[in-house]
């Protein structure tokens, strides 16, 4: 089932435009959902896109993010095509003659979902899309993994009150780990130029365990809290972690984390000050303890 927005107008005994939700399923039936009031509507629609795929041949694939991305869709009866939604590089009119096309783009760093729409001579449209799932590069392995541990995945901003890093001082990051687990988060980036930002801990509040001691890392492969990390931080309740993408901050006193603001990284999470040789536990003997901190500015 696809779900898109649009502007439409509804007459009832007056016209009221509104912004409309609705989703379409596979028998072209539409659910519209206008403030309170719902209705379902029946929306015969061309088949001008006979398919559009990813590079694993279906319309959800997993591709790492060092890998260019290739998009196949097949048209028939189309008068435009254009490509919607996606990244920056997919925008604007594609080639809608009949047949089989293929689009070449540059590798992406998060989850993607590709929209295709296709119109024909009397205004009618058909859509599609593709889900692309970026897993790590891929030159990265399993061997920098700390031993006998589970890898827990995620977003980084869905950890930081919804807020990507370096946006807000006014959210809070909070990650409760189980003692057998480390937690590695995509999408962790720092887009600013020559600007610095510094990450404070606090004891989590009294309903969360806190940790004793810990480790972060941030690396370009997940899980990796070893010499090959850009980054890697021995942290307890109140430590304070330093971030630049600045180059010359390298090596100053503060010890900052240099960032290329034009790369995202995976930031990597351990209840143990020695991932390789200690095991993981928490201050009280708990089984999960959490992170928990937040932002603040540096000049």
């Amino acid at each position: 089932m696809k779900t898109i927005s649009l502007i439409i107008s509804l007459f009832f005994t007056a016209a009221q435009a509104g912004t409309l939700n609705y989703e379409m399923n596979d028998q072209n039936q539409i659910r519209v959902q206008m403030f309170s009031s719902e209705a379902s509507l029946e929306f015969e629609h061309p088949e001008l896109i006979g398919f559009f795929r990813g590079p694993c041949g279906t319309d959800s694939c997993e591709v790492a993010s060092d890998s260019p991305l290739t998009l196949t869709y097949q048209v028939s009866g189309a008068s435009t095509c254009d490509a919607l939604d996606g990244n920056q590089e997919w925008q604007g009119p594609l080639t809608a003659t009949d047949g089989q096309h293929q689009v070449n783009l540059a590798a992406i760093e998060s989850n993607t979902t590709f929209t295709l729409m296709c119109i024909d001579s009397s205004g009618q449209f058909d859509l599609h899309q593709v889900d692309i799932t970026v897993t790590a590069p891929g030159f990265c392995t399993t061997e920098v993994y700390p031993p006998g541990l589970a890898r827990v995945d995620g977003v980084y901003a869905n950890y930081n009150d919804g807020v990507e890093f370096g946006n807000s001082t006014n959210v809070t990051f909070e990650a409760n780990i189980a003692i057998s687990t480390f937690l590695t988060l995509s999408e962790f980036s720092f887009d600013q130029p020559d600007t610095r930002r510094r990450i404070t801990l606090v004891t989590a509040p009294t309903n969360y365990d806190p940790i004793e001691a810990g480790t972060i890392s941030v690396s370009t492969c997940p899980g990796d809290f070893s010499q090959t990390a850009e980054c890697v931080f021995n942290v307890t309740n109140n430590s304070t972690l330093f971030f630049s993408t600045r180059p010359s901050d390298a090596g100053s006193p503060f010890n900052f984390c240099i960032l290329d603001p034009t790369q995202s990284y995976y930031i990597n999470y351990i209840t143990t000050p020695d991932p390789y040789n200690q095991a993981p536990n928490c201050a009280n003997g708990a089984q999960s303890c959490a992170f928990f901190y937040s932002e603040a500015v540096m000049n």
